[in-house]
């Protein structure tokens, strides 16, 4: 591939066919590159832009970046409502030699946004990833869930006026075994058990290397997550926490369709040039 290109193409992931998108830099290569790992649902539409611009952010500073559909999404093969907690996790990991194969590189950062982010953490170590940037990541996957299901009723609510069911209702029928709809998409009673594991204070305590936790806030004087603060304290030394003020949201349909996050890429182009 010639410097400075875009190469669309699929990859294998133990039969699951993956659609990845390298970024090469005009300049020669550097030793480290990226793999950005998309969030959930609607969220990973909604922010396909700004994952898109910072790829090109991180190419032109000499840094080949792989975007990549996980199983069930976007391009990549799979439904939905086949996928796991363990493929998506799967995926991570074979899109990170991916990136060392076509990208030249050694040494792989992880980027995540959102449920991208904690994806991102959840395989940083067995990944050998060398850096680890979360941008806003979903620290509880049990409160994630939860989220899940209440912006799904608030929708359902702007949609329709109504709401024909409550959130305890979803969450028995997934404890019951049943599938629910979200956002289209088919949660499973798996996918939702699996998801209520996950613990990222937890799986990344200790965790040695430099690793970038990047809360986006709408305004500078917004209320720092308690979580953040704890995940970076988990983490120890090699964390820093920063904020990056985002006056739109990232990862959410709303008045103002976001194409670059300018505050997001200045928080984590340097530290990846360091």
């Amino acid at each position: 591939m010639s410097a400075g290109a875009t190469h669309s193409f699929f990859f294998d992931r133990d039969g699951a066919r993956l659609y990845g998108c390298l970024h090469a830099p005009a300049a020669p290569a550097k030793r480290l590159g990226v793999v950005l790992v998309h969030p959930f649902m609607e969220e990973r539409q909604d922010a396909h832009p700004v994952l898109r611009a910072l790829a090109v952010a991180c190419a032109s500073r000499g840094i080949p970046t792989l975007r990549f559909d996980l199983k069930g999404c976007g391009d990549s093969s799979g439904e939905w409502s086949d996928a796991t907690l363990d493929d998506w996790r799967a995926d991570v990991v074979a899109a990170c030699e991916v990136l060392r194969r076509e990208g030249a590189v050694t040494d792989v950062a992880l980027v995540g946004l959102r449920f991208g982010a904690t994806l991102a953490g959840l395989v940083a170590r067995e990944a050998g990833a060398a850096r680890l940037a979360l941008v806003h990541p979903v620290v509880s996957g049990d409160a994630y869930v939860k989220e899940l299901l209440m912006a799904n009723l608030a929708a359902e609510m702007v949609l329709h006026r109504k709401v024909g069911v409550t959130r305890e209702a979803l969450l028995a029928r997934l404890d019951a075994g049943e599938a629910v709809n979200l956002f289209g998409y088919a949660f499973t009673a798996a996918q939702y058990r699996a998801l209520r594991q996950v613990d990222l204070t937890r799986t990344l305590a200790g965790f040695d290397r430099s690793t970038l936790v990047v809360d986006v806030a709408r305004t500078a004087q917004a209320r720092e997550p308690k979580e953040f603060r704890a995940l970076t304290d988990a983490i120890g030394a090699t964390a820093t926490l920063v904020r990056a003020v985002e006056p739109y949201t990232l990862w959410a349909e709303g008045k103002v369709q976001v194409a670059r996050a300018e505050s997001v890429e200045g928080a984590l182009l340097p530290w990846l040039e360091v």
